[in-house]
């Protein structure tokens, strides 16, 4: 099952908006990596990358991090 998963192709993170009607969806994208929340593996969830960040600073600066991930991703949008 898991090899499976690995033969599909990953998303393109520039196309998120494209995706979405246009709309770079802030909140579902910090949500996803906060919490997970995308299956892809079988029963398997998408790992909280929130855990990492917080491992290795303070809650704050894990906030800090992750809103900086997600503008980066935002502002990389295909047109």
């Amino acid at each position: 099952m898991f090899a499976d998963a690995l033969k599909k192709a990953a998303p393109d993170l520039t196309e998120i908006s494209r995706r979405n009607g246009g709309i770079f969806p802030e909140g579902r994208v910090k949500a996803i990596i906060r919490d997970g929340g995308i299956g892809g593996h079988g029963t398997m969830r998408l790992l909280s990358w929130e855990h990492y960040f917080k491992s290795d600073a303070p809650p704050e600066r894990a906030d800090q991090i992750i809103d900086d991930l997600v503008s980066y991703l935002g502002k990389h949008q295909a047109p």
